[in-house]
């Protein structure tokens, strides 16, 4: 961010409140390890006033560390503290943690401990009132104890105010600064206000396209086109048979960046697989340990993308489906992009990456990608 902020004209102004020796921090920083520990304690601190919102303004450098040194006094079973500096801490400081003294916060929305011990209701992120005057504030008695007795809203301007006292204030009332609220089942202001099934944009199933189609394109949604009806064929599946699903494995998380770079989550997961039903394997002519391309339907270029990936025979899967994790870089369409990595930086594991092939889709109110339901065939390679 420092080496953003200088190339923009702004570092001065940027690092001025910063507690940390940045005089020799280089413009382009190529070596992270030659960093000042504050430098990373800074980052953080920028995260916690970034995040006042949620409540993640309590995970202060200071007492992350302090819960390190006393980590012997957290209880194994319910992870709080007792005893010493860090009593009735939550281990981790989870969110909200609304500030240097508020313990975390384990079970969101819990409602029979005060606030001030991690108690809150549900988060009223709608306002007061719905449209037609119905109220959207929790009831009676749905309310953390020691504060109000129902449903109030989120304390003003909360998530703004760099010196905390609005939180502070709301803290003290035994309130939770984003308010009381309750959930509501009619949701007016998003696409389908009751929830309605829409069928995903590479659907397997022609009939079910017909019966519940997924949206209308959208000609401007924050400045760009999005896509939806235009793109959902009912004939995909005739040439793409096969339903693409993407996720996690235990030993790897995200991209795995980090994780590919540990010897030990290598050893346990060294490669990306496909994993897919002994009749796929079968019908596509592979066995175990095999390796194969998968192929995509065509983008709004007309052009397919694929990923050469080893063959794992399991009957996790169906008949009708293959699982790639997602955790995987560094290769693109059987290319090794080794080259590209800064020295010093190739991870010991590289591998197709599962998102060349998820397909166009998202979901209409929050963006979310579809990685789960994608349509793809398998090809094996010419002998030769």
């Amino acid at each position: 961010m420092i080496d953003f902020a200088e190339r923009l004209g702004f570092r001065k102004q940027f690092i001025h409140s910063m507690k940390g020796d940045w005089k020799g921090v280089p413009a382009s920083m190529k070596d992270v390890r030659t960093l000042p520990e504050a430098t990373f304690e800074d980052v953080l601190r920028e995260i916690n006033l970034g995040c006042l919102s949620i409540g993640y303004n309590g995970q202060t450098p200071e007492r992350l560390k302090r819960q390190l040194q006393w980590a012997h006094v957290f209880d194994i079973n319910t992870k709080k503290a007792v005893g010493g500096p860090v009593d009735g801490e939550q281990w981790g400081l989870p969110w909200p943690c609304w500030s240097d003294k508020h313990p975390g916060t384990p079970i969101l929305y819990r409602n029979d401990i005060p606030v001030s011990q991690g108690g809150c209701g549900f988060r009223a992120t709608w306002g007061p009132k719905a449209p037609d005057g119905s109220i959207l504030l929790a009831g009676k008695g749905s309310a953390p104890p020691g504060g109000p007795k129902e449903g109030y809203p989120a304390e003003k301007n909360y998530a703004l105010d760099l010196t905390q006292e609005a939180i502070k204030s709301a803290l003290a009332e035994g309130r939770s600064p984003y308010g009381n609220g309750r959930a509501r089942f009619n949701s007016w202001n998003i696409a389908d206000p009751v929830p309605t099934h829409r069928e995903p944009i590479h659907s397997p199933r022609p009939e079910l396209i017909v019966k519940w189609p997924t949206y209308d394109d959208v000609k401007e949604h924050y400045r760009v086109p999005q896509l939806y009806k235009s793109l959902q064929k009912p004939d995909w599946v005739k040439r793409y048979p096969l339903i693409l699903t993407t996720g996690r494995v235990v030993e790897m998380e995200g991209g795995g960046a980090a994780e590919r770079n540990s010897w030990w989550l290598v050893e346990l997961n060294p490669e990306v697989y496909v994993e897919m039903h002994p009749k796929v394997a079968h019908d596509n002519g592979l066995r175990h340990g095999d390796w194969c391309w998968i192929e995509s339907p065509e983008d709004l270029d007309g052009r397919s993308s694929r990923v050469w990936v080893k063959v794992k025979i399991t009957k996790r899967v169906g008949p009708d489906t293959i699982f790639m994790p997602y955790h995987w870089g560094g290769m693109f369409e059987g290319k090794s992009l080794m080259n590209k990595f800064p020295e010093g930086t190739v991870p010991y594991s590289i591998g197709e990456s599962a998102n060349t092939i998820t397909n166009y889709g998202y979901d209409r109110v929050t963006q979310m990608q579809e990685t789960k339901t994608g349509l793809c065939r398998i090809s094996k390679p010419k002998q030769s």
